[in-house]
């Protein structure tokens, strides 16, 4: 049985095998709050040697997630946006510096802080009915995670470019600007990732991880950035109300 490790049924902890999986869950949209973000640290912080890959997935049929909690009444406290930025940037830092690899399975939308952990991890797997966008740009959220800094230099420029745009792609365009490693089976999708994953070699996709660590030293900066950025810009309000029409 899944542990729900918030005890508020934000996010769950299960095992497939050897593959321990992590469950995004506030149905829905799988909002990220400090609640879940703290059981998210706490999670990958605790691995046991009986693991040999995790997979982060969203509960439900809607949403990986959407991102940070629309209803937050703190995000123009500066304190608690760094708090929330550190959060995040540790989450990220820790799924690209663990010696075990980390797969993002995708069902339904992917968006702002939300996808920001998705593009953590050292592979994204989708269904076809998946969505991917950081909106949040357009209702200036920055990001909370440090991640969108290194996406040229992980992913590429196209899919760089594509989320700086604010614009919402299906999986067929994911896949095409190399976001995902592959599109799986949509009825039974959570087994199908594992079952995509289980097919790797996960030794060697260990040890080139290793070798060659993702995670680029100077995305850190952006915790700077939000020493002196506007916060009166962040219109969370507007971007529940956008997120409510998809």
């Amino acid at each position: 049985m899944p542990t729900d490790i918030t005890g508020k049924g934000k996010v769950f902890l299960d095992h497939m095998g050897k593959t321990m999986v992590l469950t995004l869950s506030n149905t829905p949209k799988n909002i990220l709050d400090v609640e879940s973000l703290q059981a998210l640290i706490g999670a990958l912080s605790s691995v046991g040697d009986e693991v040999d890959s995790i997979v982060i997935a969203g509960a439900g049929n809607v949403a990986f997630s959407y991102g940070y909690d629309g209803s937050c009444k703190r995000i123009r406290e500066r304190d608690h946006v760094r708090n929330v930025y550190d959060m995040g940037f540790t989450i990220s830092r820790m799924i690209s510096s663990m010696d075990l690899p980390v797969f993002s399975v995708v069902n339904g939308y992917a968006l702002g802080m939300g996808l920001e952990i998705a593009l953590s991890c050292d592979m994204i797997l989708a269904t076809a009915r998946s969505r991917f966008g950081i909106p949040d740009i357009n209702y200036g959220l920055p990001s909370m995670t440090g991640v969108i800094s290194t996406v040229q230099e992980n992913y590429g420029k196209g899919v760089y470019n594509r989320l700086m745009t604010g614009e919402i792609f299906d999986a067929e365009t994911a896949l095409g600007i190399g976001m995902l490693a592959g599109i799986i089976e949509g009825e039974n999708w959570l087994s199908s990732g594992v079952e995509y994953i289980r097919k790797m070699n996960l030794g060697i996709l260990s040890y080139y991880k290793r070798e060659n660590m993702k995670f680029s030293q100077g995305t850190n900066m952006d915790r700077l950035f939000l020493d002196f950025y506007d916060l009166e810009k962040i219109k969370l309000k507007e971007l529940e109300a956008f997120r409510d029409t998809l």
